[in-house]
């Protein structure tokens, strides 16, 4: 009996270690990318102090999509589907179908955070959105007019236009694209929790319409109508 205990015992420091190991290295991957950020912001452009701020700014709204897409990998490996994720902040956690398909779930182990209020245009924080409603060009696969090739993507609508373009000069885009849709930012903002209906389509980024983004896993665009700037990250490409 006293060796099972030992076994278990020492099956889940083992597992403990894992964990602990794994996030180690995510965060010293994070810190080696916001270190070469800073390191390299001030050579973009002669923009000086101004451009250095926005070039570290760019590389920690990459931070927060980064983590999460480690999170949801991890939950792969354990056959969960992507397509039924549910991203509910805490505050309707109490809405959630299965505990084990909810990423920012303390059961997940990936805690929600919001935004910096420096990188956002308001100068509040900003709040991120999950959805499966684009389908980035060049990534992953592409099937117009269906959900088949839609792309799990994270979204933060609000940033600033500094910010915006070092997000794009970073991933050797060196202008804001902007289209002219209002569906762009209400698309942008859906959120896919527990009561979230997948689209029956997709609304393009670089196929047709913002085709710099084309290929780009990262990136940021104008919605005109409105004016804001909208950085999006690919979680997963289907």
């Amino acid at each position: 009996m006293s060796c099972e205990k030992e076994t278990y015992k020492d099956t889940q420091r083992s597992a403990e270690n894992g964990n602990v190991l794994f996030l180690i290295l995510i965060a010293v991957a994070l810190f080696a990318a916001l270190s070469y950020a800073v390191s390299t912001s001030s050579q973009v452009s002669p923009g000086g102090q101004g451009n250095e701020k926005g070039g570290i700014q760019a590389a920690q709204i990459n931070i927060f999509p980064t983590v999460v897409r480690s999170q949801i990998l991890r939950m792969v490996v354990k056959n969960i589907d992507v397509t039924e994720l549910e991203f509910n902040p805490p505050s309707t956690f109490g809405t959630i179908s299965d505990t084990d398909l909810a990423v920012f779930h303390p059961d997940a182990g990936t805690p929600y955070a919001r935004t910096d209020p420096a990188v956002m245009a308001n100068e509040l924080q900003g709040d991120w959105y999950f959805n499966m409603n684009f389908e980035i060009n060049n990534i992953g696969s592409s099937t117009p007019g269906s959900l088949s090739g839609n792309d799990i993507v994270a979204f933060l609508p609000g940033v600033k236009q500094n910010v915006c373009l070092r997000v794009n000069q970073e991933n050797a885009v060196d202008l804001i694209p902007s289209v002219s849709s209002s569906s762009y930012l209400s698309d942008a903002m859906e959120m896919m929790d527990d009561s979230y209906i997948p689209p029956s389509t997709e609304t393009d980024i670089g196929d047709g319409v913002l085709t710099e983004l084309s290929g780009k896993s990262f990136g940021c665009f104008e919605e005109a109508n409105s004016g804001t700037y909208i950085y999006y990250f690919a979680l997963i490409e289907l």
